[in-house]
């Protein structure tokens, strides 16, 4: 019944305040456009505080669930930027020394504590770049500090 009072008080302010507010922009160019404002705002009033009632009634946090969608959704896209970033760091650094690879994978994992760490680098060869499978993976490895695998195509 508490909460019920609180509701019904919340609304009774929210009305005067609506009442206020209209007859200070009476006779205005804006009137329809605070009248609409104001009645958004009503019934913002009305439907938010129930929302919440229904949601402590069922004991269903909607909050929590949302935060968890939009974790996972911010780590799969920070890892496939991440992912781009390395790769076009790679193909730069290979490109400098006048090797260009077919395509550039990047192999990383994210820990439950949202770290991630890097796996492996698997750089793809034509096959007239056989001779220098040996280079690009000394080349990554020294100057970017990743494991490199090179594979030539066949």
């Amino acid at each position: 019944m508490n909460g019920l009072s609180a509701w019904a008080l919340s609304v009774s302010i929210c009305a005067v305040i609506a009442c206020v507010v209209e007859m200070m922009t009476a006779d205005t160019k804006l009137e329809k456009t605070v009248r609409f404002v104001l009645g958004a705002f009503m019934l913002c009033a009305i439907i938010v505080p129930v929302g919440n009632m229904l949601s402590e009634f069922s004991g269903v946090n909607f909050d929590s669930k949302m935060t968890y969608d939009i974790s996972d959704s911010f780590n799969e896209q920070k890892i496939s930027m991440l992912k781009d970033e390395i790769s076009t760091l790679v193909m730069s650094t290979l490109s400098e020394e006048q090797i260009y690879p077919q395509k550039v994978e990047v192999d990383m994992d994210i820990s439950e504590d949202n770290c991630i760490s890097m796996v492996s680098v698997t750089v793809m060869l034509d096959k007239k770049d056989r001779e220098k499978a040996v280079k690009v993976t000394n080349t990554i490895k020294s100057q970017l500090g990743l494991e490199c695998n090179a594979v030539v195509a066949d």
